[in-house]
């Protein structure tokens, strides 16, 4: 008889009615008819009844998720009426590192720039995935999913920060690319805090460099740029999102690279991006012809131990636009394995 009560309850749900509440605690055998689909049917009264319709919901305890959706859309109670590059305090820094570079790389091109360290923050790439190791995560983490934290990270210090710089050096110079790139294309909004950012020999090339560049975390010896691909398709044909980085969404973007790094960097100038060049400090040439690769790290990391570098990036973040290299002249002479140079900071 216990199945038929079953039945009766499943058939009167699949209905979709409440099944009618059997009154009574009697356990002595007295029974009650209830109609199934028409069909009279006798059933013992057994207790406890059945809860009254509608049933109580289960709780549902709330998903751990640790970070929002970032990068979507502004913050509610966003503040406004305040141009871009205004504000008073001290400019918080926010720099991404690129893959497998040192968290603290910014460190020294901070102390050139006169920044205490209380007002530098790093990008954590733990927060994007699984790995517990920071320098690790960068190897691995995807730039569209760190493009995305690293535009939660801003909202957040935003909330408590006046201006807000960063800085992104070879693969995270593709992260900001990213981020920027997509408020570009309407895909969220910076807050006004942003005063600018600057990319610092960033792997940002398009084509077979590019492709070389995905490979990285394969390869080993070039920078890996997390999938990053400046050249986007849609039904109304390609574009280049560095071409005119920033301009949708009212960021100063600037570039500064070392072509010396030949493979770690872009080598052709987009329209509408301020692309600056540093030279590698003078070294040994005897060395640079016995260790290539080395040379072309150490190019990679020049503008990070940079005076001129360090001057631009804080010109530009005290005056959004402020920052004026001198164009070195196509005819001076260089040292034996220098790049095409730059001059020094004009303002």
């Amino acid at each position: 008889m216990p199945v038929v009560v079953s039945l009766v309850v499943s058939l009167a749900l699949a209905a979709g009615s409440p099944p009618a509440p059997v009154a009574g605690l009697a356990l002595d055998g007295s029974t009650t008819t209830v109609s199934v689909l028409g069909v009279p049917v006798r059933v013992p009264v057994r207790a406890p009844t059945l809860p009254r319709w509608p049933w109580p919901p289960i709780p549902v305890p709330p998903l751990p998720i640790p970070l929002p959706v970032p990068g979507r859309g502004g913050r509610p109670g966003r503040r406004r009426g305040r141009r871009r590059g205004e504000g008073t305090g001290e400019t918080l820094f926010i720099y991404v590192p690129g893959h497998g570079g040192d968290p603290d790389g910014f460190a020294d091109l901070a102390r050139r720039m006169g920044t205490p360290p209380d007002r530098v923050q790093r990008f954590d790439y733990t927060m994007v995935g699984p790995w517990n190791d920071p320098v690790e995560a960068s190897k691995w983490v995807p730039v569209d999913d760190a493009a995305d934290v690293l535009a939660w990270v801003i909202e957040r210090e935003a909330q408590r920060n006046r201006r807000i710089y960063v800085v992104g050096h070879s693969k995270g110079g593709a992260v900001v690319t990213q981020m920027i790139a997509n408020w570009d294309a309407g895909i969220g909004r910076p807050p006004p805090e942003l005063v600018g950012a600057a990319l610092l020999d960033p792997a940002i090339a398009p084509g077979g460099l590019g492709a070389l560049q995905r490979l990285g975390t394969v390869v080993g010896d070039v920078p890996d740029n997390g999938g990053f691909d400046p050249i986007r398709c849609g039904p109304e044909g390609c574009r280049d999102v560095r071409v005119g980085l920033g301009r949708r969404s009212g960021i100063e973007v600037i570039a500064i690279r070392n072509r010396e790094a030949l493979v770690m960097n872009f080598l052709d100038d987009p329209d509408g991006l301020r692309v600056y060049d540093v030279d590698s400090p003078a070294g040994d040439p005897f060395a640079r012809f016995l260790d290539p690769l080395g040379s072309l790290g150490d190019a990679h990391r020049s503008m990070l131990h940079d005076d001129a570098t360090a001057s631009c990036i804080a010109a530009e973040a005290s005056r959004p636009g402020s920052c004026r290299w001198r164009a070195a002249s196509k005819w001076r002479l260089r040292p034996f394995g220098r790049g095409r140079g730059a001059g020094p900071l004009v303002e």
